[in-house]
């Protein structure tokens, strides 16, 4: 950890536990959170505000690039092997620089430019700041790729923040973002994400412990929260229901969009009706979704370059009175002003500054999909179905690890989620799709402790449950040693190994196998 107060009243070595680990961490909290608003407070607001939003969304061009905008695959691999010192390799830059230019046009290619130099140029800084967590990240535009989307959350949080946050007269060029805002992000917002989840996890294991080396420590428990494309979990992800029905992009009626743009208005309507149409069988347009979707659709005509949304407040109230907007949702819509850390939490995606609200195309994308499950999740048929749909997830994971599965789902009467055999056993596993909302870490630590240890014990009990009618899958498949998993949709801290968060549903081969040699 750095960026906070050294911590000098321990040495190298120490082994911290109980209340001094927990004082140690709300200490850490208190110094980062106030380190980081007054670093804000000196910069110009407008300024400031607008640099980082036009960064954000270089940012998010430079992360969507290769995996939508490009359908040549060698120019797809001679973009991620592209070092940011393009001194290394001039020849392919041209070229990539070219093609980049001729389907995105001057001005993409300029914002996409001027961030690998700011990356490269930040890169070198944290080099030369020894930054453990930046290691590797900026060496090519596959690992900066993959540290943005870790961080891209903690950027918009920060963008959130400024206008309350910043009072000065500092303005801030645009070439000069990154290095203004990258360290704040780096040394004291993600690092306060980490803070809280050791916090968390100080309460709910008795043995926690934090591990004192130089000006930082480690904590002895984990928390695997984000999946691997650094994503928060939800009951089900358009992916889900797309491989539920392959048909579902034929009946959204996608129309089309300029291949000359990553991000547009179009994109954003196609997002629309791609979500009604995926959870229809939930009616999710008939739902409160409908007045989320018709706000979107009506202020999208006031796009500026296809991405922008500008309003003043006045014409926001205008156009949610016209709608009849529920409170709730207009609340929802515009950010209301907050500490760095409640703004983590936020999906607000328009914000205010000096009586105008700012948007973009992709704030308000973000938005819809988490309203979409804000309306879903009240949904009791879809919190059933969703169940169903996670098993369905879970059991073609387990098939592409070389588990075999059984298409058991009952014997005498008792029902079994997904049932496997792998190397002559029995792999037995529970499907668990119960809410976790991780946003509450923040908001009261030892509140989400509690119900985690609820959670988890939960969990424990119908392991043991499993064990005492191990011999109906016995009988039945005739194989004699059957194990037990719970694989949990949202992340549940818990020592038992056989307790899987489905972010890391990839390592349930691995897992499998520690568990079947130490038995």
């Amino acid at each position: 950890m750095a960026g906070g107060t050294p911590i000098t009243e321990w040495t190298s070595g120490d082994r911290l536990v109980g209340d001094d680990a927990r004082a140690l961490l709300r200490e850490q909290i208190e110094e980062h959170s106030a380190g980081l608003h007054a670093a804000l407070a000196k910069f110009d607001p407008q300024s400031a505000f607008s640099s980082l939003f036009e960064t954000i969304r270089a940012i998010e061009e430079f992360i969507n690039l290769p995996c939508f905008g490009l359908n040549e695959p060698w120019l797809w691999e001679a973009l991620l092997d592209l070092p940011l010192d393009v001194t290394r390799a001039p020849r392919r830059f041209r070229v990539v620089h070219h093609h980049i230019v001729y389907q995105f046009g001057a001005a993409f290619a300029q914002r996409f430019t001027t961030l690998m130099a700011q990356t490269m140029a930040i890169g070198v800084s944290f080099t030369m700041l020894r930054i453990e967590t930046t290691r590797g990240a900026f060496g090519t535009v596959n690992s900066a790729i993959d540290y943005f989307q870790s961080r891209r959350r903690h950027l918009v949080s920060l963008l959130y923040t400024l206008p309350d946050a910043a009072k000065g007269r500092e303005p801030v060029p645009v070439i000069d973002t990154l290095n203004q805002f990258l360290p704040l992000v780096e040394l004291n917002g993600a690092t306060l994400t980490g803070l809280y989840q050791k916090a968390m996890l100080a309460e709910v294991f008795p043995d926690f412990a934090l591990h004192v080396m130089g000006d930082g420590f480690y904590g002895s428990h984990d928390y695997a929260v984000l999946d691997g494309l650094h994503l928060e979990p939800e009951r089900t992800t358009i992916v889900d229901m797309q491989a539920l029905d392959p048909e579902i992009l034929e009946g959204a009626g996608l129309k089309p969009v300029s291949p000359s743009r990553l991000f547009s208005v179009a994109e954003l309507r196609n997002d629309i009706r791609l979500m009604e149409a995926a959870y229809a069988e939930f009616d999710l347009a008939g739902s409160d979704f409908r007045f989320a979707a018709a706000f979107v659709r009506h202020i999208a005509d006031l796009a500026e370059d296809d991405y922008w949304v500008r309003l003043s407040r006045r014409k926001f109230d205008r156009v949610a009175d016209a709608l009849r907007l529920p409170q709730a949702l207009r609340q929802a819509l515009v950010h209301r002003p907050g500490t760095y850390t409640e703004n983590t939490n936020s999906y607000a995606p328009l914000i205010e500054l000096d009586g105008q609200l700012a948007g973009s195309v992709a704030l308000l994308s973000r938005f819809l999909y988490n309203w979409r499950n804000v309306c879903l999740y009240k949904i009791r048929r879809y919190q059933i179905r969703s169940g169903f749909i996670f098993e369905q997830a879970v059991s073609a994971e387990l098939e592409e690890q070389g588990f075999t599965l059984t298409g058991i789902k009952r014997i005498n009467h008792k029902e079994f989620d997904v049932v496997t055999t792998r190397g002559g056993i029995i792999f037995n596993v529970q499907c668990k799709n119960n809410l976790v909302d991780i946003t509450k870490i923040e908001a009261n630590v030892r509140l989400f402790a509690r119900y985690n240890r609820a959670r988890s014990a939960s969990y424990e009990r119908a392991l043991r449950k499993e064990e005492k009618r191990e011999d109906l899958l016995r009988t039945k498949l005739g194989l004699d040693r059957v194990e037990h998993l719970v694989v949990s949709r949202f992340p549940v801290a818990s020592e038992n190994p056989r307790i899987i968060p489905y972010s890391r549903i990839g390592d349930v081969r691995r897992i499998a196998s520690a568990i079947t040699k130490s038995h």
